[in-house]
């Protein structure tokens, strides 16, 4: 039988709930800027134009609210190889996030990519997302089928 998991359920909508309010923060910021937050500029690291990231962002978050309401509803269908290569791309994601934080963080914080503090930390969050669905996709993948992988 799946497991219909709320903790997992409401750990990956905090998630994105948070990219959603890295993704306006931003956009806020360049329409109608408010003292209280970065500027636009350290929002991103420069290495995609915004209106490409804006798009590609909206589509993640399109992505990530499908994922959500069919969880929630349990409409979701749980397949053991497409978990196992959400799971293998977020340890990389995610691997890639942290070290793209420490070597930013202590080596390289003049490089525009690498010293981009915001990005990074968000990009550690989206990862996070896509590792835990993942995992919770493989372990119920498994309670589905007859043989353990």
């Amino acid at each position: 039988m799946v497991t219909y998991n709320k903790r997992v359920l409401l750990i990956l909508s905090v998630l994105t709930l948070i990219f959603m309010g890295r993704v306006f923060a931003q956009l806020i910021q360049l329409i109608n800027p408010i003292g209280f937050l970065p500027p636009f500029d350290q929002w991103q690291s420069g290495t995609m134009a915004y209106h490409w990231l804006f798009l590609s962002q909206i589509l993640i978050l399109g992505l990530q609210i499908t994922i959500l309401i069919k969880i929630h509803f349990q409409t979701y269908i749980f397949r053991i190889y497409r978990g196992k290569a959400i799971y293998i791309f977020g340890i990389v994601y995610f691997s890639m996030s942290v070290l793209r934080l420490f070597f930013g963080g202590l080596f390289l914080e003049e490089h525009p990519f690498w010293g981009a503090t915001i990005p990074s930390i968000f990009h550690v969050f989206l990862s996070s997302f896509f590792l835990i669905l993942g995992l919770y996709e493989v372990r119920n993948s498994n309670k589905l089928n007859t043989f353990k992988v």
